[in-house]
């Protein structure tokens, strides 16, 4: 389960970069099996960084457009209960920043 916190499709969906990038509308990216990693279509770098860029723009608007308030909504999640906004996107940055230490 996704958790969306702005309540609507995401720019994989909306923008439909499934198409562009010529995989599945429910693909994850995630979980994937030894196999399934080798058989995964090589997309190219500029498309890559084009789906990247739109998710940022995306990301941006939404973030300019919050509150106190709407950071301290509370979402209920799967695996973490209930989390606010904030310390949702806090975990998120936390989660990234060590995906980037892995590959670093």
């Amino acid at each position: 389960m996704q958790i969306r916190i702005q309540v609507k499709p995401q720019v994989w969906e909306s923008d439909k970069w499934y198409q562009k990038l010529n995989l599945p509308v429910s693909e994850t990216g995630s979980g994937y099996t030894a196999e399934q990693c080798v058989s995964f279509p090589v997309t190219e770098a500029k498309e890559l960084l084009a789906y990247a860029d739109a998710v940022r723009i995306r990301t941006l608007d939404y973030l300019k457009g919050m509150t106190p308030e709407k950071f301290d909504r509370v979402l209920n999640t799967p695996r973490l209960g209930d989390i606010t906004i904030g310390a949702y996107l806090a975990l998120m940055l936390v989660h990234l920043a060590q995906h980037a230490g892995e590959i670093s």
